[in-house]
């Protein structure tokens, strides 16, 4: 009898008192306090107090600005701040200012079109040329830098398309004009280009040929990414369907 009670209060722990005062452990218990309690309660009235007063403090406010027009504060522009603006405001700030797109908004989209262009562009450039078809004009040499430049304005205006520098620097004939347009604007692949994409990289493996350590693979459609996941996914249904008519057999 001794050695079990022994054995239980040996197995009974004690509460530390090590670093914490009967008054702390008392706090803990505060909410049991009749004192905290009134005390919270009558700091949650007066924060209703507070915000009611708010509430009707904007109430006047919207009423004195509909009636003397005063500004709303939470209208007020913030200098540094950015302000959203609706579609109205802006039109009201824009006011008469228009912007003049020297490009043409309609952009040609077959050689056919850009032939025509060229021949149109050339005759305003020369009003006394005898020249009548594409095949003609595409020999003409662009040596006179004036006249390059104003030709390059005119095809660029009409067509719609902007043309580099490094372009207008190497064009020395109608026909490297020519040549960059066929291949490097109304080309497939040029025109399926946009660069309005994150991905938007056209990487030409015939750039790259005298470099050995440069690689370029080729680009893989979406639809034939689709088909491969079709196919794969078939595979493993399959697979499944085998695993679990094989397990059912055994």
């Amino acid at each position: 009898m001794l050695a079990s009670r022994l054995i239980i209060r040996s197995s009974v722990r004690t509460f530390s008192t090590t670093g914490a005062s009967q008054a702390e452990f008392g706090s803990w218990l505060k909410f049991l306090n009749p004192t905290a309690r009134k005390e919270k309660a009558q700091l949650k009235e007066k924060l209703s107090n507070i915000d009611a007063k708010n509430e009707e403090a904007d109430a006047i406010l919207n009423s004195d600005s509909k009636v003397t027009g005063a500004t709303n504060p939470s209208n007020l522009e913030i200098i540094g701040l950015p302000q959203q603006l609706t579609k109205e405001e802006f039109q009201r700030r824009l006011g008469n200012f228009k912007v003049n797109t020297w490009l043409n908004t309609k952009k040609i989209t077959t050689v056919e079109q850009l032939d025509e262009i060229l021949l149109s562009s050339w005759k305003e450039i020369d009003a006394s040329t005898k020249i009548t078809n594409i095949e003609e004009l595409v020999k003409t040499e662009l040596y006179d830098l004036n006249v390059r430049f104003q030709y390059f304005k005119k095809v660029q205006q009409q067509s719609g398309y902007s043309v580099s520098d490094l372009v207008l620097t190497e064009s020395s004939t109608i026909k490297i004009l020519r040549s960059h347009f066929v291949h490097n604007v109304l080309s497939r692949e040029a025109m399926s280009y946009n660069e309005k994409l994150p991905n938007a990289l056209h990487l030409d493996e015939n750039s790259f040929k005298d470099l050995p350590n440069v690689v370029i693979d080729k680009e893989i459609k979406r639809k034939d990414i689709k088909k491969k996941f079709n196919k794969l996914l078939k595979q493993v249904e399959e697979h499944n369907s085998n695993k679990i008519e094989s397990a059912l057999n055994s």
